[in-house]
């Protein structure tokens, strides 16, 4: 990742902080050179022990759940790093901003601390909790809401352990909520676009709602709801009319889509426009979209499995998906190459990565 030549002790700091700050900052690895001056006959084996010593006590420190309870992750990298005698070196420290190899921070640290799934049994206002570890429901909450809720509801965790919920096909409500997972609590948010069967997308501080269906009819509206205004906005429609939209975030500004029927799609949420991804897409009545973190697969789910390695999206390789599913627009969660998911039947299905097989593994309804 860098090339420096370490020399004599005490301005390493400058380093770690370049790196921490630029990895917290701008999701992006630093670019980094260094100059070649050899000072005070510093040993390979002295040089050795410092960065040892240095590389244990800073990751023994910063666990996983300290970065996950942090509301700034710099500043705690960086304490560590300042309270930790490390070496120096004259090198010029250049940042240089890559493509990210993180692939937005944000929602990795907070999809990574909640492998539970989340759904409501149909017109109630229950949410039940189910824990993949365990195969089994862990909660099951009657919250405080106005409207029952129905299928097709999008869903998705956000940080400071809280969900996001809206919409749904009991009169197509266009009511949103956030809820905190810690004590059930409802917090009623502006209402959006009377919608169902779209997964809500998080990225940074922002929910995007692609498509959907409204009135028995298929949508192009695409819509944004800032979590720290909490408003919506409207955004470029999209090209077609779809549902079942089922999303996948490839950086911090491009978000992968698809949906019924046949729409496949990247969303520039700068640019707030869209291009298409090349390929022969059969997606009709349910699509869910899933991703491989090992492999860097990108994986579309529906009367077929469409997969194609995250670089380039072009390459589309099929086969037929061994059993079928109900629709949904939750959005699955990641474990040991598997992903899970609940469909619109309140059933939990495991895909596994490598088989490339779907199997149900759980139905809330024996």
């Amino acid at each position: 990742m860098s090339k420096v030549l370490i020399t004599h002790y005490n301005s390493c700091t400058l380093l770690c902080d370049n790196i921490c700050k630029s990895l917290t900052e701008n999701k992006a690895f630093p670019l980094m050179y260094g100059s070649t001056q050899i000072i005070n006959d510093i040993q390979v084996h002295d040089i050795d022990k410092e960065i040892s010593s240095l590389s244990k006590e800073l990751f023994l420190n910063i666990t996983m759940e300290s970065i996950i309870n942090s509301n700034n992750l710099w500043e705690l990298i960086k304490n560590y790093i300042f309270n930790i005698p490390i070496l120096e070196t004259n090198a010029n420290i250049e940042p240089m901003v890559l493509e990210s190899e993180i692939n937005n921070l944000v929602e990795v640290r907070n999809s990574e601390q909640n492998q539970n799934l989340y759904f409501f049994m149909n017109k109630s206002k229950k949410l039940l909790s189910y824990s993949i570890e365990e195969v089994k429901i862990i909660g099951n909450s009657e919250l405080n809401l106005n409207e029952e809720q129905g299928e097709g509801q999008a869903l998705t965790v956000i940080p400071e352990n809280k969900i996001f919920i809206y919409g749904g096909t009991s009169l197509y409500i266009d009511s949103a909520y956030i809820i905190n997972l810690e004590n059930n609590t409802v917090d009623r948010v502006s209402k959006g676009r009377k919608r169902s069967y779209a997964q809500a997308t998080y990225l940074n501080n922002k929910i995007y709602v692609f498509g959907g269906y409204s009135n028995s009819a298929r949508i192009n509206s695409a819509d944004e709801f800032d979590c720290i205004t909490k408003g919506w906005r409207p955004l470029t429609p999209l090209k077609i009319r779809c549902d079942n939209t089922s999303t996948h975030i490839l950086n911090d500004i491009k978000i992968f889509i698809a949906g019924s029927p046949k729409f496949v799609n990247i969303y520039n949420v700068v640019n707030e426009c869209y291009e298409d991804v090349r390929g022969q897409f059969d997606i009709e009545a349910k699509c869910l979209v899933t991703y491989d973190q090992d492999k860097k697969i990108v994986f579309i789910l529906s009367k077929k499995i469409y997969y194609c390695k995250e670089e380039g999206l072009d390459d589309w390789k099929v086969q037929e998906l061994n059993q079928t599913f109900r629709s949904t627009a939750y959005r699955p969660v990641c474990l040991r190459r598997k992903a899970y998911f609940v469909d619109g039947s309140h059933k939990v299905f495991m895909f596994d990565f490598d088989s490339l097989r779907l199997e149900e593994v759980f139905n809330s309804r024996n």
